[in-house]
């Protein structure tokens, strides 16, 4: 193909080459995204699955799992206290 063919041909459809190349960099930045997404989902899993086994089956965890549990439950917020609830009750009549 001749240059001169091609640059008019790009001259004459450059809406169409720009809206390829936008379209690409959008589903390329969209698989970009999903895939940390389901990185984390993965991690999510294993921490669960880890959990799930501790609960289970505290004997059969590894020293590692042991300890990556006993790191978890120390990086744990202290529990709060709660106010009791109020129950709800209607205004009486007088």
């Amino acid at each position: 193909m001749r240059r001169r063919s091609l640059a008019r041909r790009i001259r004459k459809n450059w809406k169409f080459v720009i809206g390829v190349v936008v379209l690409s960099v959008i589903v390329g930045t969209g698989a970009a995204l999903l895939s940390v997404q389901v990185q984390r989902l993965q991690v999510e899993l294993q921490h669960l699955e880890l959990y799930d086994r501790a609960l289970s089956d505290p004997e059969k965890l590894t020293v590692k799992e042991k300890a990556d549990l006993q790191q978890w439950y120390e990086t744990l917020p202290p529990p709060t206290k709660s106010r009791p609830r109020k129950e709800f009750s209607l205004p009486r009549r007088i």
